[in-house]
């Protein structure tokens, strides 16, 4: 569904289905949903069964952030991506205190303007033991919040320039 203009109408749309029970994917990523739209499919219950969520480019801010990562559902989430999103440190630390996402092994939280603060705030989950990829580019990290990241899941952190920009060449 990305690229598709559903906005945050859209959004409750999809929160409030019930018939996607064997839902494995979901993008609706460019749609502009927002912290109404994305909160609304935070609550979403039936989709038990998602292994990847694309929320990237939609506007949306920690409170949105704070929905997702209150959803104890989705166990079965094994891809996150909330990236080009004004989360900010708050909702990193939302998304970094979620307890349900064990089987989380992709997390793609670039350009979401939490500097040194949300890194650190994330690196201190303990129930993502499976996370191999985690793209923070784009966020002034900092020495701190890379050593913190670093710290906890050292081979998943993608290496990044000076500018906060994914280093492909060293990856």
């Amino acid at each position: 569904m990305h690229f598709n203009a559903i906005g945050y109408e859209g959004a409750i749309t999809i929160g409030k289905n019930t018939t996607w029970k064997k839902l494995i994917t979901l993008n609706v990523s460019y749609n502009k949903i927002g912290d109404k739209g994305t909160t609304a499919i935070g609550e979403n219950t039936t989709c038990t069964k998602l292994t990847t969520l694309n929320l990237s480019a939609n506007k949306i801010g920690p409170e949105g952030a704070s929905a997702i990562s209150k959803n104890t559902t989705w166990s079965k989430l094994t891809t996150l991506d909330l990236s080009f999103n004004q989360i900010g440190a708050e909702g990193a630390n939302a998304i970094g205190e979620n307890t349900t996402l064990t089987n989380l092994t992709a997390l793609n939280l670039s350009d979401n303007k939490f500097k040194g603060e949300g890194a650190v705030a994330l690196s201190k989950n303990t129930t993502w033991t499976k996370l191999t990829s985690l793209d923070l580019s784009y966020n002034e990290i900092g020495a701190e919040g890379e050593s913190a990241v670093k710290a906890r899941w050292p081979e998943a952190l993608k290496p990044v320039d000076e500018r906060g920009k994914v280093d492909y060449d060293n990856r």
